[in-house]
C-alpha cells in the first residue's frame, strides 16, 4: 500500500466498492460482502488495519489511511433483489484473484461482466417457476393436486402483474399489493367460474412466492453479526413488503366475500412419495426465480425433498408443531451439505491448481514443478479454510506471489474459511 501512488490508491478503492455494491444489490448479507471485500482487499495489498468499513443497506462506505494518507469513498446500492448466480461467481472470483497474481484490469474487468451477465433463464422461464413453486407450496400445505393447478394459475397471473408493476416503476410495496389482490382474486375466480366450491388452500398458497424470505433471512444474519442498523433497516423493509402483500389479499378477499380464509389447517395429508414430488417442485421452481445456476438445481430439488421428510417425521410421527419440524428441517439440511460442497469445491481446486502448473511432486525440503525447484521456507494458507502449513506441501510448487504468510492472512482476512 505504501507503495501505491493516490491514483492507484484510490483506484483499488473503487474496485473493492465495486464487489460490495455487486453482492449487497443481489441479495448478500453484511457480513458476506466484508468477507469478499477483506479477501481483494488481500490481494491488492491493503493492510487490514489500514481498513474502516461501513455498511447500511443503501450505502457503502470504504475509508483507507496510512501514517501520511487517508481516503474515504462511498456507494449507494439502490437496487435489491436476489441474484444467486451473481453472489456465487464473485465469491468464486475473489477465491481465485487471492490465490493468484492477478492485476487489476482484468479483475475490474471480470466484475463488470458479471454485474452485466444475463439471467440463467429466460423471463417466461422464471414465470413458469414461481408459479410451479407456489403450486408444489399448495401441495404440501395439503390442498389436492387440482388446487394446486389452480394455485398455480393464479400464481402465474400475480407474477405477471408482479413484473408489469416494477417494469413502470410503482413503488415496491405497492407492487406487492397489486400482487396480492391480483393472484388472491384469480384463486377465487376459477373455482367460481368452474362451479366449484373455495379452494382454500390455492388462495393461501398462491401468493407464496412473494413472501420476503431472504430479506428476512438477511435481516437476522445482519442482526446477529452485529450489522445493527442494515438488520433493522432490512427487518422494516420485510415488514412493509408483509403488509402491502396483506392488504392486497384482504381486499381481494372483501370482494370475493370470503370471510374464515384464517381457518384452513394446514397439515400434511397425503402420501410421503406425492409430498416428495411436491417439494421438488417447490424448490426447484423457487430456486429458478432466485436465478439459480443452473447445474445445481437437480441439487436444491433433493435438499427439497429431505427438507420435506424431516419436516413431515417430526410432525406426523412426533406429534410436534409445524415450527419446530420446519426449524429443524432447515437447520439440517442448512448445515449439513454446506461441508460438504465446500469440500468438493477445494478438491477440485487442488487438482485444477496442480494440472494448470504442471506440478511432479516434492523432493526433500523442496517442491518441484516441471524442472524448477523452490525451497520450503515459509509457512502458507494455500487454500480456502486450509490449515496453515508449509509452502508447496498441499500444492507442490511456491505461493503465488500474491499469497500471504500465515499472520499476515490471519490479520488480513480473517473469515477466510467461511461459506462460498
Amino acid at each position: 500500500m505504501a507503495d501505491d501512488d493516490n491514483k492507484t490508491l484510490n483506484y483499488k478503492m473503487k474496485l473493492l466498492l465495486d464487489i460490495g455494491q455487486a453482492m449487497m444489490e443481489n441479495g448478500a448479507d453484511c457480513a458476506r460482502v466484508i468477507r469478499d471485500m477483506k479477501r481483494a482487499a488481500v490481494h491488492l495489498r491493503i493492510p487490514a488495519e489500514n481498513i474502516q468499513s461501513h455498511i447500511t443497506y443503501t450505502t457503502l462506505m470504504l475509508s483507507v489511511c496510512d501514517d501520511e494518507r487517508s481516503f474515504t469513498q462511498f456507494r449507494k446500492c439502490m437496487k435489491h433483489g436476489v441474484n444467486l448466480a451473481v453472489l456465487a461467481a464473485v465469491s468464486k472470483l475473489t477465491w481465485r484473484i487471492l490465490r493468484g497474481n492477478t492485476s487489476i484490469r482484468p479483475i475490474e474487468r471480470a466484475i463488470a461482466r458479471i454485474r452485466e451477465r444475463p439471467l440463467c433463464y429466460p423471463d417466461w422461464v422464471i414465470v413458469l417457476g414461481a408459479a410451479i413453486g407456489s403450486g408444489g407450496s399448495c401441495k404440501l400445505f395439503g390442498g389436492s393436486w387440482f388446487e394446486a393447478l389452480i394455485a398455480t394459475i393464479a400464481a402465474f397471473a400475480g407474477f405477471i402483474s408482479y413484473r408489469l408493476s416494477t417494469q413502470n416503476a410503482f413503488n415496491p410495496y405497492a407492487c406487492a399489493m397489486i400482487t396480492g389482490f391480483v393472484a388472491t382474486l384469480c384463486a377465487w375466480i376459477i373455482p367460481t367460474v368452474l362451479g366449484l366450491p373455495i379452494m382454500w388452500y390455492a388462495l393461501v398458497a398462491c401468493t407464496i412466492f412473494l413472501m420476503p424470505g431472504f430479506p428476512s433471512v438477511n435481516a437476522a444474519s445482519d442482526m446477529l453479526n452485529r450489522f445493527t442498523t442494515s438488520g433493522m433497516t432490512r427487518a422494516m423493509d420485510t415488514m412493509l413488503i408483509i403488509g402491502g402483500l396483506t392488504f392486497g389479499i384482504a381486499f381481494a378477499i372483501l370482494i370475493a366475500g370470503v370471510h374464515n380464509i384464517s381457518d384452513v389447517h394446514i397439515q400434511p395429508t397425503d402420501t410421503y412419495l406425492n409430498q416428495a414430488v411436491a417439494a421438488a417442485l417447490a424448490a426447484g421452481g423457487f430456486s429458478v426465480m432466485f436465478n439459480t445456476p443452473k447445474k445445481l438445481l437437480a441439487v436444491v430439488a433433493l435438499e427439497g425433498i429431505v427438507t420435506m421428510l424431516i419436516r413431515n417425521v417430526i410432525m406426523l410421527e412426533f406429534g410436534l408443531p409445524q415450527a419446530i419440524g420446519s426449524f429443524v428441517a432447515a437447520a439440517v439440511v442448512g448445515m449439513e451439505p454446506g461441508g460438504g460442497a465446500r469440500r468438493a469445491r477445494r478438491a477440485g481446486r487442488r487438482r485444477a491448481f496442480l494440472a494448470q502448473r504442471g506440478t511432479s511432486g516434492t523432493r526433500g525440503g523442496e517442491a518441484t514443478r516441471g524442472t524448477h525447484v523452490f525451497p520450503v521456507s515459509q509457512r502458507y494458507r494455500c487454500g480456502p479454510g486450509s490449515a496453515p502449513r508449509d509452502a508447496c506441501h498441499l500444492c507442490a510448487a511456491s505461493p503465488p506471489p500474491y499469497s500471504t504468510p500465515r499472520a499476515e492472512f490471519r490479520d488480513a482476512a480473517p473469515v477466510a474459511g467461511m461459506r462460498g
